[in-house]
């Protein structure tokens, strides 16, 4: 019996110095948590918890340039795409690592072999990505030429310029030339 799920995103940034040189690295890591139990024919209850880390995006970086790229990498966090199938080949792979270790054995195939044909076994879908939209409080809109873009959801009103640009603010003022957009 399923007794809880947790899911959350941790946001970290650490210093060090490597060879001689002051770096900043930001870690952000999705993590879902899942409880559950199960009775025993005996009567007793076992408690069992299963941890999984679907992704981790890394920015790292010389101290000098750390705020000027950071911008840059947060707008690519939140406009990657993450398939459900992404997620269970990740899954599986893992599973397939971990059991080659403890018994000592070797696939045939390399990790990426094997990563790849389970991917070509998996749905299209992105129940994942939309997840992870709203523990990133983001949302997404789609621009005139059919590509996607995600904000932050504190805007209340995104427009596209003709010229391509996005604009996003909480005032129902539409520039000049732009249509608005609407999340998806």
């Amino acid at each position: 019996m399923i007794d809880g799920v947790a899911c959350t995103a941790s946001d970290r940034t650490y210093s060090f110095m490597l060879d001689g040189i002051d770096y900043r690295a930001k870690v952000v890591t999705m993590t879902k948590i899942i409880q559950f139990s199960m009775t025993q024919a005996a009567g007793y209850s076992d408690t069992y918890y299963v941890w999984n880390a679907p992704y981790t995006y890394i920015y790292m970086t010389p101290t000098a340039a750390f705020e000027k790229g950071l911008d840059d990498f947060n707008l690519f966090m939140l406009n990657t795409k993450v398939s459900d199938g992404f997620i269970i080949a990740s899954s599986n792979l893992s599973t397939q690592l971990i059991a080659q270790i403890s018994n000592g054995t070797q696939s045939t195939q390399t990790p990426g072999d094997y990563f790849k044909s389970e991917m070509e076994k998996q749905p299209d879908t992105y129940d994942t990505e939309s997840f992870c939209d709203y523990i990133l409080s983001q949302n997404a809109y789609e621009t005139s030429d059919g590509s996607t873009i995600k904000l932050p959801n504190i805007y209340d009103y995104v427009y596209e310029g003709d010229d391509g640009k996005i604009y996003a603010g909480n005032t129902a003022d539409q520039p000049a030339g732009s249509t608005r957009l609407y999340a998806k």
